[in-house]
């Protein structure tokens, strides 16, 4: 196995998983299992991730954007639909919503905490809205009150974007375990990971057995009339997770909150560095909430800053990157830049502003330093 060890090797990288001799050894045992697809360790890991977060119910599929597609299909939602989110975001919340038929609605984002701007949420909805899908952007939980009471005020759907925030908290309570549905994902950057592969979490037993349906091109094995295996009850693709992937899940699981532990020190560090220069402002996090520490997001004072700021880490060799352009600033979309200075200021002031500094378990404090001394 490869080890990413050196200082100089370690910031190179933006993100980078963290995989031991356990998780090798696991995958090697699932092969000899005879059942290389959906099978018992994919329901091993599905009771081990309803154990962590304390909910009932977790269906694995083959990738983040899989999971928040189908939860948005078990959800109900489709053509004349409004699904109310954030433009700061990858690409794939976006793509699932429009996947489904409905009508993404941006609202612009709060400028200290980079996640939606809770005072603009509610003037968007209207009587198409089906689901309002906050990000925890960068792992940062968003505000669950303020989300369960617009749910109980709206009778709208609440379904949370956790792709990148499986080790955070918020009021002591585990990220996934929240809200009636959410999502998560295990890409090799997340807070664990099976190579490729995402989840849902729900308290909600009819939402399981169709999320459970939805994942195998719509069929119902438990329909099973003793002749036909099956009966299809939606149309449907094959989202299922493999035992390999699920196996290499299994034993990141078991390291969570060391992963956890290492990624917060790292991000302290930063703090502490970063704590006298005026022009720079991170991501803030307030009492009740905290972050898996997936992402560590800088904002300077302006462009200019940020790009002579970029370019030079970049020269570096320094694995700087953006999270996020505004999706809407993508050329799929064509709106005009005066609209949208006028109705999403926070979000284009930050996709010229911010950068993500290097921030996972194979740093150290040496690999902080470097960056700053530099």
């Amino acid at each position: 196995m490869r080890c990413i060890s050196s200082m100089k090797e370690a910031f190179r990288y933006n993100g980078l998983a963290d995989i031991s001799n356990n998780e090798i050894e696991a995958v090697v045992s699932a092969l000899s299992n005879g059942h290389l697809c959906t099978g018992i360790v994919v329901k091993e890991f599905e009771k081990l991730l309803s154990e962590y977060i304390g909910i009932p119910y977790t269906v694995c599929v083959n990738s983040g954007t899989s999971a928040l597609y189908l939860a948005l299909k078990a959800l109900g939602v489709g053509i004349g639909d409004e699904v109310i989110t954030t433009p700061i975001t990858f690409v794939a919340t976006i793509n699932a919503i429009k996947m489904t038929g409905a009508t993404p609605i941006f609202v612009d984002i709060n400028n200290q905490t980079f996640n939606l701007d809770e005072k603009k949420v509610a003037e968007q909805i209207t009587t198409n809205t089906k689901v309002i899908l906050p990000v925890e952007l960068g792992g940062l939980s968003i505000n669950y009150n303020f989300y369960l009471r617009l749910k109980r005020k709206y009778n709208v759907e609440i379904l949370v974007d956790s792709e990148q925030s499986l080790s955070a908290v918020y009021n002591e309570k585990r990220i996934g375990g929240i809200s009636r549905i959410s999502t998560t994902s295990f890409f090799p950057t997340k807070p664990i990971t099976t190579g490729i592969g995402g989840a849902i979490f729900t308290t909600d037993l009819d939402l399981y057995d169709k999320l459970v349906i939805l994942r195998h091109n719509g069929l119902d094995l438990e329909a099973s009339d003793g002749i036909y295996p099956y009966d299809q009850k939606y149309i449907s693709l094959n989202y299922r997770l493999s035992d390999l992937h699920a196996a290499i899940g299994i034993q990141q699981l078991k390291r969570i909150d060391k992963l956890q532990e290492q990624r917060e020190k790292i991000r302290t560090l930063y703090l502490e560095q970063l704590k006298c220069l005026k022009c720079v402002f991170v991501q803030h996090v307030d009492d009740l909430s905290s972050t898996s520490s997936h992402l560590f997001l800088v904002k300077f004072e302006n462009q200019k800053i940020r790009d002579g700021v970029f370019m030079y880490l970049k020269n570096k060799n320094i694995g700087v990157q953006i999270h996020y352009k505004p999706v809407f600033l993508n050329s799929l979309y064509k709106f005009s830049l005066n609209y949208l200075e006028k109705h999403f200021p926070n979000s284009i002031n930050f996709g010229t502003t911010i950068i993500s500094l290097p921030i996972h378990t194979k740093m150290s404090k040496s690999d902080v330093d470097y960056k700053y001394q530099i």
